[in-house]
């Protein structure tokens, strides 16, 4: 009898738990990513962030602090190149790199709106230049309209202390482009897990 009991009791704690995670909300919030182009090849030059799950979409249950070459679970320093030892990761642009087709779509798919992102804060600043003064100024004009149309598509009231960018051009004549980006999104668990299995 008390193990039937403890039987049902465990399944039920269970269900609660699958239930309470497929109505789980995802918080990802990158406090400083920075990434500079030169040469034809990107550098990942710093990362921080963090990975909160909600479960209920209220209750905060996981934290995770991801780094450029490392991140921490449970007050755990985890490095890349032995949590993802079989793929030889090291850093995490070389995840972004080797998973870039997958992240291309996933990101093509937050446009399109399949999957439902609330977005709270975004902070960009982006320095561009090219061989060309001509094309360097041009090419920032298209960048400031085209920004502000795919933030305002994925929010529902612009509000500019939240959200705001900036596009500065530098004229060295050199092919460079420098992003720094501060985010906070959230992504529902049952929309991110559905995704995932269409694109298996």
């Amino acid at each position: 009898m008390i193990i039937a009991l403890f039987i049902f009791l465990l399944s039920i704690i269970i269900e609660l738990l699958t239930i309470g995670f497929l109505l789980s909300k995802i918080e990802i919030n990158i406090n400083n990513l920075e990434i500079t182009r030169k040469n034809n090849k990107f550098y990942l030059e710093d990362f921080r962030g963090n990975i909160n799950i909600y479960v209920f979409r209220n209750l905060k249950s996981f934290n995770i602090k991801i780094y450029k070459s490392y991140f921490k679970f449970l007050g755990i320093k985890m490095p890349y190149n032995k949590f993802f030892k079989l793929y030889r990761y090291k850093t995490i642009d070389e995840i972004i790199i080797k998973n870039f087709e997958k992240i291309k779509k996933y990101i093509k798919d937050l446009c399109n709106k399949k999957i439902n992102l609330d977005i709270e804060k975004i902070k960009l600043n982006l320095d561009v230049g090219t061989e060309n003064s001509l094309l360097t100024a041009i090419l920032v004009a298209i960048i400031s309209i085209v920004i502000p149309i795919i933030i305002r598509n994925q929010i529902d009231e612009y509000d500019i202390q939240k959200y705001n960018y900036k596009v500065s051009p530098n004229y060295f004549n050199i092919n460079n482009i420098k992003i720094k980006l501060e985010i906070i999104f959230y992504i529902e668990t049952y929309d991110l897990i559905e995704e995932i299995n269409l694109n298996k």
